[in-house]
């Protein structure tokens, strides 16, 4: 296998990971203790409401979101689309170079 397979492999892999995490954080976690807290007789207001509903509706964001940021060429599509004049490559015009020499 190539370097650059395996390289894609590994970043594939760490996406994976990452994407597989996310659901477990951002949408059971909170959801669980905004079930089981009622439970054991807390009285949270409506921060419970309004944890989990904030949990179930940000995780269709920050799934696709960790996919585009982790992934090179998928971030670098991102940031030309969000950030068009970040980044530009300085580039010579030859022929500005040779008549500026020739000036000189």
């Amino acid at each position: 296998m190539s370097k650059t397979t395996k390289k894609m492999h590994r970043n594939l892999l760490k996406a994976l990971a990452i994407q597989t995490f996310i659901p477990f954080a951002i949408s059971y976690i909170p959801c669980v203790f905004a079930w089981t807290v009622p439970l054991i007789h807390v009285d949270t207001g409506t921060l419970n409401n309004i944890t989990a509903v904030i949990a179930v509706a940000a995780f269709p964001f920050i799934d696709p979101l960790a996919i585009i940021l982790l992934l090179p060429d998928y971030r670098s599509a991102f940031f030309k689309l969000v950030w068009p004049c970040g980044k530009e490559k300085n580039t010579t015009n030859p022929e500005t170079t040779t008549e500026r020499s020739s000036k000189l």
